[in-house]
This record gives structure tokens, sequence and C-alpha cells, in this order.
């Protein structure tokens, strides 16, 4: 049992597509630089016990998703059960989706490292909506990109991708994956 003076941090890890606590998936957490091991709590909860006073840079890492980092305080300027740290991942062209989910998948050539790209379209009901990616930095991935549509979406829907500077549209299908790949040389 953690004594309660010795616990400095908790943070909740969420799955950015879905929204759900991140379970079942191995989470490796760094502090400082330094590889650490959280409890492991349910609900995609991770207990830190502790940390030394003052401010931690914390990477947050699982597979299927992006890397997150943040910062924590030690101890917290508020109430502990106030302080949890909210870490969404976002999912990386890994990640399992389901079947039902709108995608928007590729690589973006011609360029070195992690490139973001930004997605602009309208919902169904007209509302304008927008979300970020990054593609994968390095390996046999460097370069792949995958942007998952929220919302009631039409039948099909205009995209415009800016990468770069550049824009592009494209039309989603909704439920469908749509694949377009980006040469930016």
């Amino acid at each position: 049992m953690v004594e309660l003076d010795s616990l400095s941090a908790v943070v909740q890890v969420i799955d950015g597509f879905s929204g759900a606590p991140v379970e079942g998936v191995p989470v490796r957490f760094t502090v400082d630089g330094c590889v650490v091991a959280p409890l492991i709590k349910p609900q995609g909860y991770f207990a830190f016990t502790r940390l030394a006073g003052g401010a931690h840079a914390v990477e947050v890492e699982a597979q299927g998703f992006f890397p997150a980092r943040l910062r924590v305080q030690v101890p917290p300027s508020v109430p502990l059960a106030e302080a949890v740290v909210d870490c969404p991942l976002n999912p990386t062209p890994l990640y399992p989706f389901p079947s039902w989910a709108t995608l928007i998948r590729g690589r973006v050539g011609g360029t070195a490292g992690q490139v973001r790209i930004l997605a602009q379209y309208r919902d169904s009901g007209g509302h304008a909506r927008e979300l970020a990616t990054a593609t994968v930095a390095a390996g046999p991935w460097a370069g792949a990109y995958v942007l998952a549509l929220a919302g009631r979406l039409a039948a099909e829907t205009d995209v415009t991708l800016s990468v770069t500077g550049r824009e592009r549209t494209v039309r989603a299908a909704r439920g469908r994956i749509t694949v377009l790949n980006l040469d930016l040389t």
C-alpha cells in the first residue's frame, strides 16, 4: 500500500481516438530522462511516488500511439485528488482503428523527420471541424500518417489537408479508408 505522503503525481493516459482510458497496453514513462515504473491503477491511472519537489518533464509512450510530453509539479498547487494530469495519446498509423472509422491514410514523401498535418472539413450539420496529426518520424513507417475524421459525416466529405504550407483537398467516404500520398519534393 502506498503511503499518501509518498504519492507525488497521478497521470491518466487517454486514447486520443476513443476518449477512453488506455488499458491493456504497456505504457512506458520517462521522468527527467530516466525510465520509471509508476504504480498501475485501473482506468488508465498511473501513480508516481517519491518524486523530488519541483517541475518534472514526463514522456509517455505506448504502442500504436505517438509519444506525449507533459510536465508535473511536485507538490501540486492544488490537492492531489484535483491534480490528476490528463495525457491524451494520439494514434499512429499502427493503431487498431475499428472498421467503422472514416480514415485518411498515406505517406508524405520528400521530407526528413516528422511533419505536422492539419485537416479541415465540415460535418453533416455544417459545423467546421479541424484535427491534426503528424507523420511517423523514422523507421519503416517513416512519413506515414493517419487521420480519423470525427463527428457525423455526410456520405462523402471534402477534407482539406495542409502540410508545410501546401493544401490538398480529398473526398473521404464515410466508414471507408481514403489513401492520399503526398510528395513534397
